[in-house]
């Protein structure tokens, strides 16, 4: 879905990933999840792994979307609206919302939207879910999915309210040959295949955050 983030509502959308908490939320809960599996599940087949691993990142999923949010809008309570005001946060895009419609007496379509779930993570679990169900999980593998899950998100975002560079994409993409160099064990590759992608996101968000806190002081009268 193309945004046209010269427009106010466009804007407005922009400015809810303007200090990275979306991603760097994303991506700690990714790699939360994965780190917690990785003590245990070398211990069982691949098989096992897999499956036992795609239902709890699908949990970590689940709860992910039902508490974005709140947690969000509580950390910008806290960080950005002091700094730079309050704006009124993007809805999430309904399915078929890019669709350009012919109907005259239809009002314009509102452009206070983000489509961040469908771009980003429901792309990142459909790659969990390739990853975990595949016959016994060759070593060439991760290594494609991490270069596939770059150039998607890349592709899916480039011209969103929350555009990636093409280097950091780079990045996320060579990522999977330490899976090569490494030699390691079939089990524990989803769960890394899900924690490099968390550390991706996670970079993204903390360094835009970073850089958001230092161009954005607080406030003198909110920091009294």
């Amino acid at each position: 879905m193309k945004v046209d983030v010269a427009s106010p509502g466009g804007r407005a959308a922009a400015y809810w990933f303007s200090d990275g908490l979306p991603d760097l939320l994303l991506g700690i809960t990714l790699l939360i999840t994965a780190t917690a599996c990785l003590p245990w599940l070398s211990h069982l087949s691949a098989r096992a792994a897999g499956v036992i691993f795609f239902f709890i990142a699908s949990a970590a999923f689940l709860l992910h979307f039902a508490f974005e949010r709140r947690v969000l809008e509580s950390l910008k309570a806290r960080l950005t609206y002091p700094r730079t005001g309050y704006v009124q946060p993007p809805e999430e895009a309904e399915r078929g919302a890019g669709l350009v419609s012919l109907s005259l007496s239809e009002p314009p379509r509102r452009q206070n939207i983000t489509s961040f779930r469908a771009r980003v993570v429901m792309i990142c679990w459909a790659f969990l879910y390739i990853g975990s169900n595949a016959q016994d999980n060759p070593a060439w593998l991760p290594p494609v999915l991490t270069t596939a899950l770059a150039a998607v998100i890349y592709l899916a975002s480039r011209n969103s309210e929350r555009p990636y560079s093409w280097w950091s994409a780079v990045i996320l993409a060579l990522s999977g040959l330490l899976f090569v160099l490494l030699s390691l064990p079939v089990q524990i590759r989803p769960s890394l295949l899900l924690m490099f992608a968390g550390l991706w996101l996670a970079a993204q968000g903390g360094c835009t955050l970073a850089d958001y806190l230092h161009t954005n002081p607080p406030r003198k009268d909110e920091s009294r």
